[in-house]
């Protein structure tokens, strides 16, 4: 399992366990979290279900871009190396 951390620190989605990555993998347990969360059947006002806070994992095991990626490819290309504009796009 510490060698899964260390890769997956390093290669994030790309990491492999047992000769599956771990894409794969997340997609697995979110499909299961999903039908759990849906099967629970608890919704708010809007008659939603809890497997909507789900949505920007599913995005990421789907995509296979983490956030740490994207932050990366735009301080790359968009921003042009500079950190500023982290402030302004990523505030709460």
């Amino acid at each position: 399992m510490a060698r899964l951390q260390q890769e997956a620190a390093a290669r994030g989605l790309d990491a492999e366990i047992r000769g599956r990555r771990l894409q794969e993998i997340a997609g697995e347990v979110l499909e299961m979290a999903h039908a759990g969360l849906e099967r629970r059947d608890r919704r708010d006002e809007a008659g939603r279900d809890e497997s909507r806070f789900l949505h920007d994992l599913e995005w990421i095991a789907e995509s296979g871009v983490t956030p740490a990626e994207r932050l990366l490819a735009d301080y790359e290309r968009r921003w042009e190396r500079s950190v500023d504009p982290v402030f302004d796009e990523y505030c709460y």
